[in-house]
């Protein structure tokens, strides 16, 4: 009996000895919105931004680092053969079950959602400028990014290099981007000069106009940032 009740003891000390150690290495507590924790939030957001725009902007600039991870946990999963497995695994399990699994989404799907919340979020998502001038190289995803980009404004002003070799390329909302930084950006004159030349011999009509506009607002030192509803509209992300 005592050899139990020292065991109990023994069971029971050493259970609160953990319960104090991940106490303490647990570190802060997570930001929660409508008692929902911030990662349950970021999974949300990344599966339908456009329907979550309220919650984006309540959550406000601590998003940003989440869907920043959520970027590079994209680039750093992709896996054909499992997506096509888990699109498979939805499509013939039977309908009962089919409401309770999760729709299958690539990583290009996750990856553009999470670029579109960054940019939902506005200038409370300059800490992810960083983040987001690689993809104004990827041509599935550079649209979004510079638009991302436009809607942070002015405090995205070290994507500059990269959104002017962008406007080689005529991708949506960097010239938009560019012109949101205001006299800042004036170093970027020549060179939206150049695309406007060039938009001119050969490029769209939409385009052309993007960058007048920039060049103009870059001029005038007007740095509002100008996002959905602005010139590059008629080629805005497509969300399903």
């Amino acid at each position: 009996m005592r050899a139990n009740k020292s065991i109990l003891s023994l069971s029971l000390t050493s259970a609160v000895l953990a319960v104090s150690l991940m106490a303490k290495t647990a570190g802060p507590i997570e930001p929660q919105l409508e008692n929902r924790a911030l990662h349950r939030w970021a999974n949300l957001i990344v599966a339908q931004p456009r329907s979550h725009r309220d919650a984006i902007v309540k959550i406000g600039a601590p998003l940003a680092p989440v869907l920043v991870d959520k970027l590079q946990q994209c680039q750093d999963s992709e896996n054909p053969l499992l997506q096509n497995l888990l699109a498979k695994l939805h499509q013939e399990a039977p309908a009962m079950l089919q409401r309770f699994l999760p729709e299958p989404m690539s990583n290009e799907l996750r990856t553009l959602n999470a670029i579109r919340a960054l940019a939902y979020l506005g200038p409370p998502a300059a800490g992810a400028t960083r983040a987001l001038i690689p993809f104004l190289q990827d041509e599935r995803f550079a649209s979004d990014a510079a638009h991302a980009l436009a809607s942070i404004g002015p405090e995205a002003k070290d994507a500059m290099p990269a959104l002017v070799a962008a406007l080689d390329d005529q991708v949506p909302w960097a010239a938009t981007a560019l012109a949101n930084m205001g006299s800042t950006a004036a170093s970027a004159i020549p060179a939206l000069g150049r695309a406007r030349a060039n938009a001119i011999e050969e490029g769209s009509g939409w385009f052309r106009r993007e960058v007048e506009k920039a060049l103009e607002r870059i001029r005038t030192g007007a740095s509002t940032v100008e996002r959905r509803g602005g010139i590059g509209e008629r080629n805005p992300p497509v969300e399903p």
